[in-house]
């Protein structure tokens, strides 16, 4: 976020392999080539707000980077499930 590492991982801790989430979301979406999946978060994650720039990426692909335009108001949890 904003040029700063908030968050770095990889598909081997996901808890499902890639294979399978394309699999479960293939019955569900007409997937299109260029969708992206967003899996959920690793450790570090935190708020952006609006102004923000966050870049992601993929080994070998093209990076991403979008900047938040609107404040939707979210706010972080302080309890756990």
């Amino acid at each position: 976020m904003n040029g700063v590492d908030r968050q770095r991982s990889n598909v081997a801790k996901l808890i499902w392999s890639v294979a399978k989430n394309i699999e479960h979301l293939f019955k569900a979406w007409e997937l299109q080539a260029g969708d992206l999946i967003h899996t959920g978060t690793s450790e570090g994650v935190g708020a952006a707000q609006r102004g923000d720039n966050l870049t992601g990426g993929v080994d070998g692909l093209t990076p991403i980077s979008v900047t938040v335009a609107h404040d939707l108001g979210f706010t972080r949890s302080t309890h756990s499930l």
